[in-house]
């Protein structure tokens, strides 16, 4: 009696396993293995594609007999998956079910985006043997990055996931994007950055007229780039057109654009800064595709101080039919460009780990911020880890970054930091053994502020200072500190401590006002530690 009673509660086991409820995403609570099966489309994994099968290849986890075993497809929510007909909507190892009530028997839908299906009898498959399951009538949900599910369902046990296949549904329609690049005027430029421009700022080595065939004359040079920001089933449109548009400037203005070869000249006579100021077509009959870059060389010329914006177009002349229509302007990408009176630029090569810098300009008015700053360094959210700053007369430290302290707003001149940068994995540089730098800074300002120049001032107090040094040439450092010697001859403060970013140790100065370079000279783009005896000013 007791060897039945034990049956009965076995089998009542096995029949319990037998009636699981099927799976939700929820009940994936360990980790499933992901590339563990390929996936094709057919036709193709356009967002919005209606009638798309779906093709896995993976192989059994499991022994599996067909007739009673199922695998189960679990697709993401936003799927639509519709009505199947017998004759090859869902196959097994390219195995269709042959009529309505085979499939309705074989393939049932436990909720609206999980399809369970049982290979027919006979179709068995050992652990490891290759397994084809092709199931149509899908249409694709909207633009993204999805994970679908798939579930061995056996006669004995309960349903477990043993594969998650990711995968990307891309645009109907490729989507382009205009970049500008002025890495072949400032190398190492920040992808993006938009440097500011000097009026009439004409290259000093070609101070004449602009030339319309070379770059005679043009100060910034950069380069302008049609490519493919999301790559798509299909291009927009056979051919496009190409066009800029004037949207901002100064009144009485004059701007310049050299593009591929061509100059065009626009001119704001009496119109307000606000108003859209004309558009020139650059460029007719585009052809467009998955893969488009299209680079051509573009300087531009700004004769007033102010604002500018130009927005660069591309539009479509025909259409391509694909069930959808394709929007007209397909880009529309506008830069904003910053014209000073004045302008410099200096290059600040940032090494691994630490840093000691300073600006060798006066930094533009609305642009010390230490973001801005920083922005023009590629990367520099992930590359450039802490900026600090030691204040005297505050006694204390400001940074900028994850480091506990307060934060550093912005980054002037005068001033010297620290800048710690990536140095994951290490560099295997040691002290004494130099290394090469990861990349340049960009800064931009002006020498002097003012017309005439002004001197610049700079207040320190007693005690260790972290100074910044003003200059675009290496100067002594009693020139730059020349209030610092008293009438007795002597000096007001004692040894200078720099820094030498490839090979990470200080370097030291002694006051000094008659040496030759490079001795005791003070270098543009680096910080120093100064300990000045009493407070007072800084004038040069």
């Amino acid at each position: 009696m007791r060897k039945i009673f034990s049956i009965l509660v076995v089998l009542g086991l096995v029949l319990g396993m037998a009636s699981v409820a099927t799976p939700a995403a929820a009940e994936v609570t360990k980790t499933v293995p992901t590339g563990c099966s390929t996936l094709t489309f057919d036709p193709n994994n356009c967002a919005g594609m209606v009638g798309v099968a779906y093709t896995f290849n993976f192989t059994s986890p499991k022994q599996m007999f067909g007739g009673q075993d199922a695998f189960m497809v679990e697709f993401p929510v936003g799927t639509t998956i519709g009505a199947f007909t017998a004759g090859g909507d869902v196959r097994v190892d390219g195995v269709p079910y042959g009529s309505l009530a085979e499939l309705n028997a074989h393939v049932t839908r436990p909720a609206a985006n999980i399809i369970r299906i049982v290979p027919l009898a006979g179709q068995d498959f050992a652990i490891g043997d290759p397994v084809v399951i092709r199931i149509g009538k899908i249409t694709n949900p909207a633009v993204g990055s999805y994970t679908i599910n798939l579930w061995h369902d056996r006669d004995c046990c309960v349903a477990e996931a043993f594969c998650a296949i990711t995968y990307k549904i891309s645009p109907r329609f490729s989507t382009y994007k205009f970049e500008i690049d002025f890495s072949p005027t400032y190398p190492g430029l920040a992808e993006g950055f938009i440097p500011p421009f000097q009026a009439c700022g004409q290259d000093p080595a070609s101070p004449g007229p602009l030339s319309v065939n070379t770059t005679a004359g043009w100060a910034n040079n950069a380069t302008l780039t049609l490519s493919v920001d999301d790559p798509g089933c299909f291009a927009p449109c056979d051919e496009a057109t190409m066009w800029f548009v004037l949207e901002k400037a100064p009144v009485t203005s004059t701007t310049y654009l050299s593009f591929n070869g061509t100059v065009f000249e626009l001119t704001n006579t009496g119109v307000a800064a606000t108003t859209d100021l004309g558009e020139l077509q650059m460029l007719p009959n585009i052809a467009l595709n998955a893969t488009t870059t299209l680079t051509w060389p573009l300087l531009l010329h700004f004769d007033k101080v102010g604002d500018y914006e130009i927005c660069f177009y591309v539009e479509c002349t025909t259409t391509v039919d694909c069930g959808d229509d394709a929007k007209s302007i397909i880009v529309e990408e506008c830069f904003p460009f910053k014209v000073y009176q004045w302008k410099e630029s200096f290059p600040i090569p940032l090494f691994p780990k630490w840093n000691l810098i300073s600006l060798p300009v006066v930094p533009f008015a609305g642009a010390t911020a230490t973001a801005t700053v920083l922005s023009a360094f590629p990367d520099y959210e992930d590359e450039i880890l802490a900026v600090y700053h030691w204040d005297q007369c505050a006694m204390a430290w400001s940074a900028w970054g994850n480091t506990g302290f307060d934060m550093l707003s912005n980054i002037v001149d005068g001033k010297g930091y620290w800048v710690k940068v990536k140095y994951d994995p290490p560099v295997a540089g040691r002290p004494g053994q130099a290394v090469a730098s990861v990349g340049t800074l960009w800064v931009f300002g002006t020498d002097r502020p003012g017309d005439p120049p002004m001197p610049v001032m700079y207040e320190v107090c007693e005690g260790w200072n972290q100074i910044g040094f003003t200059s675009l040439a290496s100067v002594l450092n009693g020139a730059y500190l020349s209030n610092w010697l008293s009438y007795f001859g002597t000096w007001g403060y004692g040894t200078i401590y720099g820094w030498n970013a490839a090979e990470q140790q200080y370097a030291t100065q002694i006051p000094d006002n008659t040496s030759l370079p490079p001795a005791n000279h003070l270098v543009p783009g680096a910080g120093y530690w100064v300990n000045f005896h009493y407070d007072g000013t800084i004038y040069f």
